[in-house]
């Protein structure tokens, strides 16, 4: 469940921001989180995407009405949370808890898939062909500077300078 609402808040973040950036309002800078997180592959990317005010409210009901139950939030309830404790915890392990939890982790991914899927197809109709060609197209750019970006970290980092052995 964890995994379940961690994924839909980041893509109703993401979904947030790029219209918000369709705005061109500026977006907050997102807190650092612990793990290096990607798009959903099924996410709609709308940066420098113009948008009506009624393309604007439809998306808005969408994310709303697909925005996930506070209630549903509790780490206790999520079978990852349930399967790392159970992992951590000293003494045997029981295989059934474990393959229980897996099929109930397979369970959520599937529907959180199709919710997904449900969620990006709504948000597509909403949409014109030249507005999902100038999201993708926009999107390939950014991705393109992303990477030029992370090759130029690289080379100014230089070559990694090996660990001293113990006792140094």
């Amino acid at each position: 469940m964890k995994h379940f609402m961690h994924a839909i808040v980041l893509g109703t973040a993401s979904l947030a921001a790029t219209v918000s950036l369709a705005h061109a309002q500026p977006v907050p800078a997102p807190a650092a989180p612990h793990h290096m997180y990607f798009h959903h592959p099924l996410m709609i990317d709308l940066p420098g995407v113009s948008l009506s005010d009624e393309q604007k409210a439809k998306i808005h009901a969408i994310l709303e009405a697909n925005r996930p139950d506070p209630s549903q939030m509790d780490p206790q309830n999520d079978p990852h949370h349930q399967l790392k404790a159970l992992l951590q915890a000293p003494g045997p392990v029981d295989r059934g808890k474990i393959t229980k939890l897996e099929k109930k982790i397979s369970q959520e991914d599937a529907e959180h898939l199709r919710k997904m899927i449900d969620v990006t197809l709504a948000i597509r109709g909403i949409l014109t062909p030249q507005q999902l060609q100038q999201g993708l197209d926009n999107s390939t750019k950014l991705e393109d500077l992303h990477r030029q970006a992370a090759a130029i970290i690289r080379q100014a980092s230089g070559p990694e300078v090996p660990t001293p052995p113990p006792g140094l």
